[in-house]
Parts: structure tokens; C-alpha cells; sequence
């Protein structure tokens, strides 16, 4: 039997890179896997290297970062979203998420493409 050691509690929570990923995603869409894009239908999400918890991971995904994966998503999506951290087993599936610092209550914070589309459609006309 192998004693865990670091290197092998890293891979169990985060992927096989010991990283986590900060996330937006629709109720409509499932978590997307370690090795999914980082933008398809439903979701964005970007890595963040070496965050092998949720505490760091809640600290590293800031409203910068939400906002640039917002902007992606609503290229191709229209739902709302919510903003989470996510970590991976070493298979690539997820397995422990949580909502971001701007939290989640009873009723989660969503955010919505629309002011971005209206943003867009302002610049081009301009």
C-alpha cells in the first residue's frame, strides 16, 4: 500500500498539475472537466497554477478574472452565471467547487451577458 504523501493529496484534489480553476457557469451546464477548453458552451474558466485549495483558490480568482471569463462566455452563451472555484481529481473531473468570494446565499449572485452585448454593440457604433 502506498503512503499519500503530498504529491499524491495534490493530484487527488487538483487535477494531475496540482492546480484549480476559477469558474463561470450556467445552471444548464454541468462543471466542465480539467481538460475541457477554457470556454465552451455553458462555461469559461481559467487555471490558476498551483492553487491546491479552496482558500487559495478563492483568494487567487479575483473580479478581473470574472470579468475576462464573463466577456468569453457571452461571446457564444446568453444565460447567467455564477462565479466558482473549482478543484479536480487526478482523472479530470471535478471534485470539490464552491462559490467565489462574492458568494452564494440562498440565492446565488449571477451575472449577466447583457450589459456586456450592449457594451459591444456601443463600441461598434462609435
Amino acid at each position: 500500500m502506498l503512503r499519500p504523501t503530498l504529491a499524491n493529496t495534490i493530484s487527488e484534489t487538483n487535477g494531475s498539475d496540482g492546480s484549480g480553476y476559477c469558474v463561470i457557469s450556467n445552471a444548464y451546464t454541468n462543471k466542465p472537466l480539467f481538460y475541457d477548453p477554457d470556454v465552451g458552451i455553458g462555461y469559461a474558466k481559467e487555471v490558476i497554477r498551483g492553487a491546491t485549495t479552496i482558500a487559495a483558490l478563492k483568494e487567487a480568482c479575483t473580479e478581473v478574472i470574472y470579468q475576462k471569463l464573463l466577456t468569453e462566455y457571452c461571446k457564444n452563451n446568453n444565460y447567467p452565471v455564477q462565479e466558482e472555484v473549482v478543484t479536480y481529481k487526478s482523472d479530470g473531473t471535478p471534485y470539490v467547487n464552491a462559490c467565489s468570494n462574492s458568494g452564494c446565499e440562498k440565492s446565488p449572485v449571477l451575472k449577466d451577458c447583457l450589459p456586456i452585448k450592449i457594451s459591444s454593440v456601443m463600441k461598434f457604433q462609435m
